[in-house]
């Protein structure tokens, strides 16, 4: 398993172990383009006590995901 699968799944554990116990959540987005037109976007969690997670998504060329009238 890469690093990244192994950190996404402590993190999502985490969250759902946190959530059963009816912990609540907010959560904020950021996405943006990168200068090599590579789309990027970042979700924010937060949680009680000053609990924080942030998980970084990378996605294809931004122009492959134009949508054309």
């Amino acid at each position: 398993m890469d690093q990244g699968r192994r950190v996404r799944s402590i993190v999502s554990g985490e969250i759902a172990k946190r959530r059963s116990q009816g912990q609540r959540f907010t959560v904020t987005f950021d996405e943006w383009t990168s200068r090599r037109n590579q789309r990027y976007m970042n979700i924010n969690v937060h949680g009680a006590n000053g609990t924080f997670w942030s998980l970084l998504y990378g996605f294809h060329s931004a122009t492959a995901l134009v949508v054309r009238q």
